[in-house]
């Protein structure tokens, strides 16, 4: 697979930030294939026993923008018994700077994170789909741009393991549970009803502003190391939807929807990380 000319640059980039963070963390290495990357709300569903600003790790992060629930810092958590590097604030493609995006993905990628848990905050798509309710992705539809665009690189769909996927929707407690596609849509206004109809389809229950730029970078990644997507490496996406069909879409209210339900989004963290964790 050819790499994008810019790639090994940010590569380089990637490198000293995971460095800086290892030495900042006082250790060798991060002792875990696992990474949880929080979307908006989710952070609060864990207490980060370390964690430092992106800023401090990597310049390339100070053009970004303040956004209510995207704390932008990286650290260690304890989460379901089990060592994980938690990311609490993602990049999307609509503040247009893909090669933070990129970089944010590789660090984890330097550190040996090899098993990513994606969560996010999304809109329902169905009427039977409610605020507080918990969708896990068995399938990604890209409706918006890459922040590999224009390059060759492998499908993100390949690193999203369907049977995992449906085993953690059986086995997750939450009240409120969904399995289907997650449509991406670059953001970041996604308001009307007349937005919705535009991006539906059959099967999808939801859609968000991320999950398939980092998965198409994971699968970027896993490929072009000659490692097996859904064995080697792979991600599990899970979202909890902050506005319904016919709610009103905004970071602040999205936010304050995903707080109001912190207890439950750490347990269905914790429960995803448990079996995560422990595939060989």
């Amino acid at each position: 697979m050819r790499k994008p000319s810019w790639s090994d640059k940010l590569d380089r980039i990637a490198e000293a930030a995971a460095r800086r963070f290892l030495r900042a963390l006082g250790v060798q290495n991060v002792g875990t294939i696992v990474a949880a990357e929080l979307g908006t709300g989710w952070g609060d569903s864990i207490a980060p026993e370390w964690f430092i600003q992106l800023t401090a790790i990597s310049d390339i992060f100070e053009t970004l923008e303040d956004i209510s629930g995207h704390a932008r810092r990286i650290g260690i958590a304890t989460i379901g018994g089990h060592r994980v590097v938690v990311v609490s604030g993602r990049v999307h493609m609509y503040e247009k700077n893909p090669k933070a995006l990129y970089v944010l993905e590789r660090i984890l990628w330097e550190l040996g994170i090899r098993r990513l848990i994606l969560t996010s905050a999304s809109g329902g798509l169905r009427r039977s789909v409610y605020k507080g309710d918990i969708i896990f992705a068995d399938g990604l539809v890209k409706k918006g741009p890459s922040p590999l665009q224009g390059a060759r690189y492998a499908d993100h769909g390949v690193v999203l393991d369907h049977a995992l996927a449906r085993r953690l929707f059986v086995e997750c407690t939450a009240q409120a549970k969904h399995i289907g596609t997650i449509v991406y849509n670059e953001g970041p206004e996604f308001e009307s009803e007349d937005d919705r109809v535009s991006i539906d389809q059959p099967g999808a229950v939801s859609v968000g502003m991320s999950l398939v730029p980092q998965a198409a970078l994971w699968a970027y990644f896993t490929v072009t190391a000659g490692l097996k997507p859904k064995e080697d490496a792979f991600i599990v996406a899970v979202s909890c939807i902050s506005n319904g069909k016919e709610d009103p879409h905004g970071h602040p209210s999205n936010t304050a929807v995903l707080r109001s339900k912190a207890t439950e989004l750490g347990l269905v963290l914790e429960g995803v990380v448990k079996t995560v964790a422990t595939i060989c």
